[in-house]
């Protein structure tokens, strides 16, 4: 367990195996190999490594939600989220101090549409950003998703034919008597 030939053997086989060789969890060298293996393995990593820019960004460019295991100094660094929702558009998760940033929303949503519930409410007011998801939902063939996709979208941009038609959806409204219902959503019929 101590001796760092071993332990990088096993790392190349599952970058986790820093769980078992705690005495090694300071090692720079150690934990940035680990980490290039399994972004997870930042967990097993010492503190000051956690901060440790370079070994950050190679953990969440292996994997986007190692960013829950950085150091809350380095959530809040631009580009260390860009990388993260770059690869894994649901770290965004992870940063809620930037989940107003127009960048790293879009980036994440591109990566992965349901990154929008991550979104701060400021985001789900603007067009492109919506768009952007159902887009991602269709191209997936996810229906049922772009639609929840706009109905996340706030008042009245969730009624915005340009995005119910994008999402391949007629919107019917609730009666004068059912207000208090959400409006149904029905897949559009072509003719």
């Amino acid at each position: 367990r101590a001796d760092p030939t071993v332990v990088l053997t096993a790392l190349q086989q599952d970058g986790t195996s820093l769980q078992y060789a705690p005495m090694l969890n300071a090692a720079h060298d150690i934990v940035l190999e680990a980490v290039k293996r399994n972004g997870a393995a930042l967990k097993y990593a010492c503190q000051a490594l956690q901060v440790d820019r370079g070994v950050v960004l190679a953990a969440v460019r292996q994997s986007g939600v190692a960013l829950q295991y950085v150091d809350e100094v380095l959530r809040v660094d631009k580009d260390v989220v860009l990388t993260a929702v770059k690869q894994n558009g649901l770290a965004l998760q992870f940063a809620p101090k930037l989940c107003d940033d127009s960048e790293v929303v879009f980036a994440a949503v591109r990566q992965n549409g349901h990154a929008l519930q991550y979104a701060g409410c400021e985001r789900l007011t603007d067009f492109d950003l919506i768009a952007a998801a159902i887009d991602w939902a269709m191209a997936k063939g996810q229906e049922v998703e772009a639609a929840s996709f706009l109905k996340m979208a706030t008042p009245p941009l969730n009624q915005d034919p340009r995005l119910i038609d994008r999402a391949g959806l007629s919107l019917i409204q609730a009666s004068e008597g059912q207000k208090h219902l959400p409006p149904l959503v029905l897949p559009s019929v072509s003719a």
